[in-house]
């Protein structure tokens, strides 16, 4: 708005500047006219001054509308919430200490390199730094057993959904790099937008072998053993030589019983996770696709459903012992019985006292 205004005053300037010149040749033209030229000049001077006056005001009107423009651009301007203030000044403050931050980080290199020198001058042995969770020297074990996630289900799902369980997928594929011992990794079904995502991540260079296919095309039908928590077969210990089938359904309560009924249309072998028989739960058996997977890498790594499934399930979903429960049972039934008994014995000991007093009409 100022710069406009201040464009719109030089041009006002200019205006009066060139009026003036014109009034100065009328001037000098009237002493080289004859007689009647004072007349004439008297004439176009009020003419003259009549046109700098409309410039003037056109000016004027220019000033006035560039001003009213920048007000009601300034308006229409979006204004910020708080929130997005508050967003803006982190950015800004993490932009402005990007610099700050690459120069600690050479310094912290510099340290550990001097450090490395000097435990290398005295003699000690350094051993490589390894990353964790990565294949090869000091990664995890591979094991043979092999698990698969079941993509196959795009048409139950919106694309919210499919994020979610391509992030469980992902969640998965990382508790399995960080393990001791890692399961062999498969996902079947992978097409249209699940392989969108799984290529946004850079999912071409996991340790997954990635098939088009449905599960029951991959894998031999007698190799199958689809997990499904409806299932009345009890998962008890692997067989190295079956595939443990996941269903990534993200149903939200909306599909109950949607695998186990695939399951037994395709004529599969199925199971469920011994979740029942070692725990009871507030709410529903049915968990997310990464907690299955990471319950089946805890047992092939601690052989121990209870140990697994307690490390893995929320706290939210109420999990709680079979045996403390019955041990709270218990509990609650021997307190009962000690109230019972105290109860009892007061009983006793107000008839033992009644029959000790002598009666109101007996003889002293």
């Amino acid at each position: 708005e100022r710069g406009l205004f201040f464009t719109n005053f030089i041009s006002l300037v200019s205006a009066r500047m060139d009026t003036d010149a014109m009034e100065t040749d009328c001037s000098a033209g009237s002493h080289a006219a004859d007689v009647d030229a004072p007349a004439a000049a008297a004439a176009s001077e009020p003419a003259a001054q009549e046109g700098s006056h409309e410039e003037a005001a056109v000016s004027e009107g220019t000033i006035g509308a560039g001003a009213g423009a920048g007000a009601a651009a300034a308006e229409d301007a979006p204004r910020l919430s708080k929130n997005a203030l508050k967003r803006l000044r982190r950015d800004t403050k993490w932009d402005a200490e990007v610099q700050n931050r690459r120069e600690k980080r050479k310094a912290k290199r510099q340290r550990d390199k001097e450090i490395k020198r000097a435990r290398k001058e005295a003699g000690e042995v350094v051993p490589p730094k390894l990353r964790p969770g990565r294949r090869g020297v000091g990664g995890p074990e591979k094991s043979p057993q092999r698990v698969a996630i079941d993509l196959d289900f795009d048409k139950y799902h919106q694309i919210a959904d499919i994020k979610k369980l391509m992030k469980q997928v992902q969640t998965s594929y990382a508790a399995n790099r960080r393990a001791k011992k890692a399961l062999t990794f498969h996902l079947t079904s992978m097409q249209g937008v699940c392989k969108q995502r799984h290529e946004a991540v850079d999912g071409d260079k996991w340790d997954v072998v990635v098939s088009e296919k449905p599960y029951h095309e991959t894998f031999a039908k007698d190799e199958i053993v689809y997990l499904s928590s409806e299932s009345e077969n009890v998962l008890e210990t692997f067989d190295e030589s079956k595939v443990y089938v996941i269903g990534g359904l993200v149903d939200h309560n909306r599909f109950k019983g949607l695998t186990h009924k695939m399951a037994l249309e395709r004529g599969v072998a199925h199971a469920r996770l011994p979740i029942q028989e070692n725990f009871k739960l507030e709410s529903r058996t049915v968990l997310t696709v990464n907690h299955v997977f990471e319950i089946l890498l805890h047992f092939l790594n601690d052989n121990d459903w209870s140990t697994a499934i307690r490390s893995v399930i929320p706290k939210r979903k109420g999990l709680k012992e079979l045996q403390e429960e019955a041990g709270e049972r218990d509990e609650k039934v021997v307190c009962d019985d000690k109230e019972g008994d105290k109860g009892t014995a007061d009983s006793n000991t107000d008839s033992a006292v009644e029959s000790a007093a002598p009666a109101p009409d007996a003889p002293a």
